[in-house]
């Protein structure tokens, strides 16, 4: 028998980020494809996650407390009172009971495995090697750690671009054989609970008190690597240039992170028209990018950059820094501006707002682009690695 371990304790998190969706989603993705008839596999956790999960049952009266998973695939629980869950409690496990392969998909490799298990880590991008002053000291160490101790350890690594690929090949000097670039994928939807056809859009539009086509969104962490100040920046130089009187918003969804100091500062002289709304359900992030006239994603740097293909997933335009990765996923259905050009992303607002054609343009581009990206082939992609190794 063929045993499979998976790290997933990141699923029992509340507000999950990219890398924890990218988990979620994943593997729902992978339990929808059958294992071969020699394999199983164990999710590692700290807690059995809450229900609304979706690797949970959502069957009514089904009477199972905790949901049910595919034949081959069962919880691990590995309960501890102690700090540190992956490098303690994770660790011991590895040397009790070692899987033949560990796949560490959004969290750090434990300090130990056995030596004949063979590691698998996604590594989501290593932003901290081009922008160190954007972290905390500490967390830079972490996440400095925590890279070369999956580069240490993995048999194959996987990345989410071939922008990350070639980051770790630049940094590291990885060989070739050891990456496998597989993409991320969407299925952000507004919610069907909010009614019919345009009803979640409508539904959110109201309970955030926006109009829909009356605003730019921008949906991420608000962080010193996001290039938020600039487009706070850019935004307050295009509203000059329109006007007053004019409506246009720019609303921004995400919990703030490292440089909350200096966005917060720039947002209070920047006047009413930027919305702040802090961490919203995706059901909500679905429904007003759906309604926005295009997304803002001036990042200095992304690994993959997944708010760009719920855009193309919304249907609506996309403004995107001109830097690889974001190259990489939009291709031809974005316009692309030099993350530190400020006139730059005015004239990029300018273009949506004033022209229609290329708003519908973009969004057509976009939803063709979205074709070419699925978590079925992720799974597929993913098993493929887990199964070579």
């Amino acid at each position: 028998m063929k045993t499979y371990g998976i790290v997933c304790d990141a699923l029992n998190l509340e507000h999950k980020t990219g890398v924890e969706r990218y988990l979620s989603s994943l593997l729902s993705a992978m339990m929808a494809q059958p294992l071969l008839p020699d394999e199983r596999v164990l999710l590692y956790v700290s807690q059995i996650p809450k229900k609304g999960s979706p690797l949970l049952s959502r069957e009514e009266g089904s009477g199972l407390e905790f949901g049910i998973l595919p034949s081959g695939w069962e919880w691990r629980v590995l309960s501890s009172k102690l700090p540190g869950w992956t490098h303690l409690r994770l660790s011991w496990e590895m040397f009790r009971h070692p899987p033949q392969i560990l796949f560490v998909p959004a969290h750090e490799v434990p300090l130990y495995t056995y030596s004949k298990t063979r590691v698998v880590a996604t590594i989501h991008d290593v932003a901290f090697k081009y922008f160190p002053s954007a972290y905390e000291p500490v967390a830079l160490r972490r996440q400095a750690w925590a890279v070369q101790h999956a580069i240490r350890y993995a048999k194959k690594i996987i990345t989410v671009s071939e922008t990350t690929s070639r980051d770790l090949e630049k940094f590291w000097r990885i060989t070739f054989d050891r990456l496998r670039a597989i993409p991320l994928a969407t299925d952000l939807q507004p919610s069907p609970s909010y009614g019919g056809a345009g009803g979640g859009i409508n539904d959110a539009l109201l309970r955030y008190r926006l109009t829909a086509g009356q605003y730019f969104f921008y949906l991420g962490r608000l962080e010193s690597k996001k290039n938020i100040v600039t487009l706070i920046r850019a935004f307050v130089t295009f509203k000059q240039q329109l006007g007053i009187g004019s409506p246009i918003k720019l609303v921004l969804a995400g919990k703030f992170g490292f440089g909350q100091a200096e966005i917060q500062s720039e947002l209070k002289s920047a006047g009413d028209d930027i919305i702040v709304l802090g961490f919203i359900p995706d059901a909500d992030a679905a429904a007003l990018l759906k309604g926005s006239l295009a997304l803002c994603f001036p990042s200095l740097y992304e690994g993959f950059g997944l708010p760009i293909l719920e855009a193309f997933a919304a249907g609506v335009p996309v403004i995107a820094s001109n830097i690889p990765s974001s190259r990489e996923v939009a291709a031809n259905a974005a316009i692309f501006v030099d993350p530190n050009d400020t006139p730059g992303l005015v004239r990029a607002m300018q273009t949506i707002l004033h022209e229609p054609q290329t708003r519908a343009d973009l969004a057509l581009r976009g939803t063709r682009r979205l074709a070419d990206f699925s978590w079925q082939k992720t799974a597929q992609k993913t098993w493929e690695v887990l199964r070579s190794v």
